[in-house]
């Protein structure tokens, strides 16, 4: 991609040198801060840099970069204390305001440089990855992981300004969960805020701008309070002698519950010292009292009274049904708000951010996407708490009252019984309710009969939910085909000889890919590390010949821009058969890989043609390398050189998204010829089907087939699920 029409705020070619994208709308040529990094400057002969992400903090810039050599973007942040340094005259060196200076600036980049890599010793998922850092223009740079969507503190306000307990939780878990990694490699990060949290488009939080480096210079200046954010910073980070520890992390993750609920950040912990005047959270939100209780004590001054440990705080958390029916602790007393209070806006309709059953575990599930249309179709408002009523009990006095009585009132009218009976009917229950004509005899009405209900059998297309958030998988009927392709079939291979298949029960399949967010779920609460981590990377073709090579990668760092909604890839075989085994127990269920044969079968849904879509693939229609290898007769398309969300096209007749292209997908398979069953055999290799971003239009097509080890794992393969019915 040629930098100069490349747009410096999305980082897609222009086309053109006009300052305006006609993508994003970033305009080049509004005024730029001479702190700033001009446009276009190449950093490490490998990063360019573009816009300033947020705003510029005060020992730091963040740009969006991109990678000029892997072809994606990144976030690189610049080491530049404001007040101790600011740029040279040819507005890319940094150098200090004077001698005083120098030395204070000199002891922040090494702190700055210690920071990065104990940070570059970090895969968590809820963690920003470092992917590098150097040093260039006499400051230094990491350059890390950039991920679409926004800070915690942009979506509460636009949420305006506080969301609900659960959902806070729901934020904050994972974040727990990452933080006691930190904590256990023996680092702090002692600038946990709102600001410095990011929620991801795919709704994953990331922890955020380690403020390790700032700590030390505030140290080292006698200057901390001012290195401090009020509110979320505890008492012992203002005194250069404070014991610090889990426990002050602990804090500021406190404070930022209680600034997502109220609305408003806990008063500065020097001017609680003498007069405590935190408000207790109930008295600006609906709250349980296990919540209150729970971010109170993590909001103690005293840090002996705090939660020690982040997984002490975690099950604080994952035990508030218990705490909400506990009696108050003395010292959360509820105090009337100050003479000026005034209450917070309303709160706001949130999207439901969905999360497994249970609910919070001490290694909780990633949050799922934050969709636009949830943004602008929000459900209903949230419930509020109402007091137990006892008319429940009341009303079924009054039924068995009723009941006596009218049995009394029939006997005495001659003990006759009457006969209810109800014709069994496939029709919904709405007409399939008859109400019966009373008895000669002045006896009283008596009420319908339940209807019985006939379960009705699943169709083509139908959709079920699956065990994680936005999984779903489509019913397949059973039926036959031709399996293969025709000898007349453009760029066919020898082994797709064509023969009759027979799939006797209908099953479900997934609708897309296994994504990102599914697969992190998996990490999450197994901290599973795939083959391509343990093993050196990721695997292709070498283009010279030479066979398959290994290197740098894995499913976090694929060589492009991606999002929890991308199709997971540069996962094995073997990897994903560790997937299943973590799935089918959590849920006890049996999802599977497909069989070639009821992979092949779906993907045609009826159809005969090298495609679901025709004798034609349009890049219109699929995510493929249709700019060089169309299939043969047909036009050529473009070539998007990455993968694309799932669903980014429409589906075949039967539900199924991305049977074509995007990512090839692993069949349970081996390398036995074509069946309806599939035969087992470890020992060698799996089958591969429907084509990948990279791929040409004739590995595509229905019958193709591709055969590698199940150890193989590359950024265009990726798999779906198979759920037999009955599973449901």
């Amino acid at each position: 991609m040629n930098p100069e029409t490349m747009c410096m705020g999305c980082m897609t070619d222009k086309k053109s040198s006009t300052p305006v994208c006609p993508l994003c709308g970033y305009d080049e040529g509004e005024r730029r801060s001479p702190l700033v990094l001009k446009h276009r400057t190449l950093l490490a002969d490998q990063y360019v840099v573009g816009k300033v992400l947020g705003k510029p903090g005060g020992f730091g810039i963040t740009y969006l970069g991109w990678d000029t050599r892997l072809e994606t973007m990144v976030a690189i942040k610049e080491y530049l204390p404001r007040d101790n340094a600011g740029r040279d005259t040819d507005q890319t060196t940094v150098v200090a305001h004077s001698k005083e200076d120098e030395e204070l600036f000199r002891f922040g980049l090494e702190a700055f440089l210690m920071e990065a890599r104990t940070l570059a010793k970090f895969k968590h998922a809820n963690v920003v990855r470092v992917v590098t850092f150097f040093e260039a223009n006499n400051t230094a740079y990491l350059v890390m992981d950039y991920y679409d969507g926004m800070s915690l503190e942009h979506y509460l306000i636009e949420k305006g300004g506080r969301i609900a307990e659960k959902l806070a939780i729901d934020i904050m878990m994972p974040i727990l969960d990452g933080l006691r990694e930190v904590h256990e490699k023996g680092f702090l990060h002692r600038d946990i805020k709102p600001q410095n949290i990011y929620l991801t488009q795919g709704g994953l939080p990331i922890l955020l701008d380690f403020g390790a480096a700032r700590f030390v210079m505030g140290e080292r200046s006698r200057s901390l309070t001012a290195m401090m954010t009020a509110g979320y910073a505890p008492y012992e980070q203002y005194n250069s002698k404070g014991r610090q520890g889990s426990w002050t992390d602990i804090y500021a993750c406190g404070a930022t519950l209680y600034r997502m609920v109220t609305g408003k950040v806990p008063p500065a912990a020097m001017d609680r010292i003498q007069d405590d005047d935190l408000i207790p959270p109930d008295r600006f939100a609906n709250v349980s009292l296990g919540f209150q209780n729970a971010v109170m004590q993590a909001l103690s001054v005293n840090s002996a009274e705090r939660p020690q440990s982040v997984r002490q705080f975690q099950d604080i958390l994952l035990n508030l049904s218990e705490a909400s029916s506990a009696e108050p602790a003395p010292n959360f007393q509820s105090t009337p708000p100050p003479p000026n209070f005034q209450s917070p806006p309303p709160l706001q309709p949130e999207p439901e951010f969905q999360t497994p059953e249970p609910p919070y575990r001490p290694t909780p599930q990633p949050i799922p996407p934050i969709s636009q249309s949830s943004r602008s179709e929000p459900p209903p408002p949230l419930p509020t708490q109402q007091p137990q009523q006892k008319s429940g009990v009341l009303k079924w006095v009054v039924i068995g009252l009723v009941v006596i009585a009218g049995i009394f009132i029939a006997y005495s009218m001659g003990g006759k019984k009457q006969s209810y009976q109800s014709s069994v009917s496939t029709e919904p229950v709405s007409s399939n309710v008859e109400q019966l004509k009373p008895a000669k005899q002045p006896e009283p009405a008596p009420e319908p009969s339940p209807p019985v209900i006939t379960k009705r059998e699943p169709q083509a297309g139908d959709i079920i939910d699956g065990s994680l958030p936005n999984m779903q998988f489509a019913y397949i009927p059973p039926g036959e085909f031709m399996m293969g392709s025709p000898a007349d079939e453009p760029d066919r291979s020898d082994d797709e000889s064509r023969h009759r298949v027979k799939l006797t029960k209908g099953f479900y399949m997934q609708t897309t890919e296994v994504t990102r967010g599914h697969w992190q779920s998996f990490v999450a609460e197994t901290h599973y590390k795939t083959e391509a981590e343990t093993g050196g990377g990721v695997q292709e073709w070498d283009e010279s010949g030479e066979g398959i090579i290994t290197k740098p990668g894995d499913w976090l760092y694929v060589g492009f821009s991606q999002t929890n909604s991308h199709p997971v890839t540069c996962i094995s075989w073997n990897d994903i058969q560790k997937f299943l085994e973590w799935l089918n127990q959590k849920d006890n269920k049996l999802y599977h890989l497909p069989t070639e044969a009821e992979w092949e079968y779906a993907c045609r849904a009826g159809t005969t043609t090298p495609f679901n879509t025709g004798k034609c693939l349009s890049t219109d229609e699929a995510n493929y390398d249709g700019s060089n290898y169309p299939l043969d007769g047909c036009s050529k398309g473009n070539y998007k050189k990455t993968t694309l969300p799932v669903g980014s096209f429409s589906s075949n007749k039967w539900g199924l998204y991305d049977m074509h292209g995007n990512v090839s997908e692993w069949c349970s398979d081996w390398d036995g010829g074509l069946t309806d069953v599939g035969v087992e055999d470890s020992s060698c290799c799996r089958i591969i089907r429907g084509g990948g971003w990279n791929i040409s239009a004739s590995g595509c097509r229905a019958a193709s087939r591709e055969i590698y080890n199940q150890s193989y794992r590359n950024v265009a393969v990726g798999f779906r699920l198979v759920l037999p019915a009955g599973q449901q």
